[in-house]
C-alpha cells in the first residue's frame, strides 16, 4: 500500500505541509493492514482533500501577506502612489492593481495641482532603469545568441571612439567596468553628441574587474553596441527581437504620449531625464 502513495508525493524544501503528508502516510501504512479495500481508499481521499485544503489556504495566506505589505507602503508610509503586481506560481496566476495612478500632476506652468488618477491593470509604468536588465541585458544576449557578440569582446572594437582597451562587454554587464555612475554635467549638455564626446573620454574611476560600482554609463554604451552591431535604433531592434516575440506588446522605447511622460518627470523631479528643449527623453 505505501508504493502508490510514495509515488504520488514529490515533497518540496521548506514545505510545512511536507509533515502533514508525512505523518498520513505513515498512519495510512498503519491501518492498511487493519481496515477494508474500501475504507483505506474512503481514508486517503480525505487525507487528498484535507492536503489540497491546507495548500490553498497557505497559498491565500501568503497572497495576503504580499498584499497588505503593499498597502501598507501606499496608505501608511506613503512610498508610492499606487502598484500594479503579478504573482505567478505553478498552480495560478494572480493579478492586481492596487492604490491610484498618481495624486497630483503639474500644469503648463510647472505648477503642483491635485489630480487623483486612478490606476487599473491598463496602466502603463516608467520601467527606469529596469530597461537595463529587460532590454538592454537581452538584447545583447540576442547578439551573442546571433553570432555576433562575445562576452569577451573588447568594447573599443565595436566603439572605436571609447578609448579605454582593457574594458570589455563582461564589465559592461556587470557594472565591473570602472566606469563612474553617471555622466557629470549632463543638465548642461545641449545634445547626445555631448553626452556621447563625454562618454567615449571618460576617465576610469578604478580598474576594470577590480570591484563593482552601478554605472548608467556602461548601458549607454551597452545601447550603442546594438545599435552599432545590428545596424537598428535599440528600441527598433528590442521591439524587434525581444518584446514582439515575447508578446510584450505595452513594451517599449519612446511612447507616444511623451507630454504626459515629461510632466510625470517634472512631477517626480526628475529634470535629468528631460531633453534641453523639452521634446525628448534622456534614457539611461
Amino acid at each position: 500500500f505505501l508504493i502508490p502513495f510514495l509515488i504520488g508525493i514529490k515533497p518540496k524544501r521548506n514545505n510545512s505541509n511536507n509533515i502533514f503528508i508525512t505523518i498520513n502516510v505513515a498512519i495510512l501504512a498503519v491501518i492498511s493492514f487493519s481496515i477494508d479495500y474500501k475504507s483505506l481508499i474512503l481514508s486517503w481521499a480525505g487525507i487528498c482533500i484535507c492536503i489540497l485544503w491546507l495548500h490553498t489556504l497557505n497559498s491565500y495566506n501568503k497572497l495576503s501577506t504580499v498584499k497588505y505589505a503593499i498597502i501598507k507602503e501606499i496608505e501608511e508610509n506613503k512610498a508610492f502612489p499606487g502598484a500594479n503586481l503579478a504573482i505567478v506560481t505553478m498552480e495560478n496566476k494572480t493579478f492586481l492593481s492596487l492604490g491610484k495612478k498618481s495624486l497630483y500632476t503639474v500644469d503648463d506652468n510647472n505648477n503642483l495641482i491635485d489630480k487623483v488618477e486612478e490606476n487599473t491593470l491598463d496602466t502603463i509604468y516608467d520601467m527606469a532603469s529596469l530597461s537595463k536588465v529587460v532590454s538592454t541585458t537581452s538584447c545583447v544576449l540576442k547578439l551573442i545568441d546571433m553570432g555576433l557578440l562575445r562576452i569577451a569582446t573588447n568594447v573599443k572594437k565595436v566603439l572605436p571612439r571609447f578609448k579605454h582597451e582593457n574594458v570589455t562587454i563582461w564589465n559592461l554587464l556587470t557594472h565591473t567596468a570602472g566606469l563612474p555612475e553617471g555622466v557629470r554635467g549632463l543638465m548642461n549638455m545641449k545634445t547626445s553628441d555631448e553626452v556621447m564626446d563625454f562618454i567615449y573620454n571618460v576617465d576610469l574611476i578604478y580598474t576594470p574587474g577590480e570591484k563593482i560600482v552601478y554605472s548608467d554609463i556602461g548601458f549607454i554604451l551597452m545601447g550603442k553596441i546594438v545599435e552599432e552591431l545590428s545596424g537598428k535604433k535599440l528600441d527598433v531592434f528590442a521591439k524587434e527581437n525581444i518584446f514582439e516575440p515575447l508578446e510584450m506588446y505595452n513594451t517599449g522605447y519612446n511612447p507616444k504620449n511623451k507630454e504626459i511622460i515629461i510632466k510625470a518627470l517634472k512631477q517626480a523631479g526628475r529634470y535629468d531625464l528631460i531633453g534641453k528643449d523639452e521634446k525628448c527623453l534622456v534614457s539611461s
